[in-house]
């Protein structure tokens, strides 16, 4: 028998495709971008980020190419287990997405306006002191149902085609109805950020598996998606911002002292200044972690004693 890897279809690298699309994407962001980090050690992150996608890329060729043996596991008994899994988390995660709703709706903190989101975003926040301890009871029940609404929407997403049509309705319901609660109804953009990140990965991951070749209609819709994702983290932003009376023009002044915004950049000639500084915010979300990496570089070993 043959030692030699076995042949592995192109799309089987798609993951891999867009890992580092977006390692790379982000870095050109992190160093072009309308950003400025102040001290940002370019050759040590650059040198840091190039091993890394590196050897991410052999681990992950070796990967796919080495065949995996798996237990002959796969009894009935697995199966349900998953299956009343997955329904409890669905069913818990519903329960408490209603509970927070219902709560929000009889404390009259809910939102429905689509230009009210920045304000309402800073309604939330109103008296809040970071690591007070002091903590609601919604916050309480959004804490504990997020390794339930983690697992609905993972698998729910995953697994769409294989669900009832009751338990895609309730994924559907889920999805949407979260982003309507926490987006819309508390002016938070996270969970929309999460959102997208857990779609991209399955898409890539089915994209992956799949043997075929992306159809064109697959490619518009994504990039139609990534359009409207886009410009929603924006008018986000735009809203924010504004309820708290900063623009292009006065960022600079009220932002940390290591970082400031280059209002020269292209970014503000092509959107102008309200939605390039949203642009551009949304941007930095992008590098912010590359300046926190460069500056991790540049602080002397100390040993932590694991």
């Amino acid at each position: 028998m043959s030692n030699t890897p076995p042949i592995v279809p192109v799309l089987a690298y798609t993951p891999l495709k867009l890992l580092l699309a977006y390692l790379i994407g982000t870095l050109l962001i992190a160093l072009f971008g309308p950003t400025i980090y102040f001290g940002f050690p370019t050759f040590d992150v650059v040198l840091f980020m190039s091993i890394t996608m590196v050897v991410m890329t052999f681990g992950y060729i070796n990967g796919v190419r080495v065949p995996i043996k798996t237990a002959k596991s796969g009894t009935k008994m697995d199966r349900k287990f998953v299956i009343y899994l997955f329904r409890t988390s669905l069913i818990a995660a519903l329960l408490t997405l209603t509970v927070s709703v219902g709560a929000s709706i009889w404390a009259g903190t809910f939102n429905i306006d689509v230009d009210a989101i920045g304000t309402t975003y800073m309604d939330g926040y109103e008296g809040y002191e970071r690591n007070s301890g002091s903590y609601g009871l919604v916050f309480l029940i959004y804490s504990f149902s997020l390794p339930f609404t983690f697992i609905a929407m993972i698998w729910g997403m995953y697994y769409f085609r294989s669900l009832t049509k009751l338990e895609k309705a309730a994924v559907i319901f889920l999805l949407f109805g979260s982003l309507i609660f926490y987006v819309l109804g508390s002016g938070k953009q996270k969970q929309l950020g999460d959102t997208l990140i857990y779609f991209i990965a399955i898409f890539g991951i089915h994209l992956g598996v799949r043997n075929k070749v992306i159809a064109t209609r697959t490619i518009v819709l994504s990039v139609l998606g990534s359009v409207i994702s886009l410009f929603s983290f924006m008018f986000i932003l735009s809203q924010r911002y504004a309820a708290i009376a900063v623009d292009a023009f006065n960022y600079n002044q009220k932002s940390l002292n290591s970082i400031s915004m280059n209002v020269d950049h292209p970014i503000f000639t092509i959107f102008g200044p309200d939605m390039g500084l949203s642009m551009a915010i949304f941007l930095g979300y992008l590098s912010q972690g590359y300046y926190g990496l460069g500056l991790a570089m540049t602080v002397n070993h100390s040993w932590t004693y694991f």
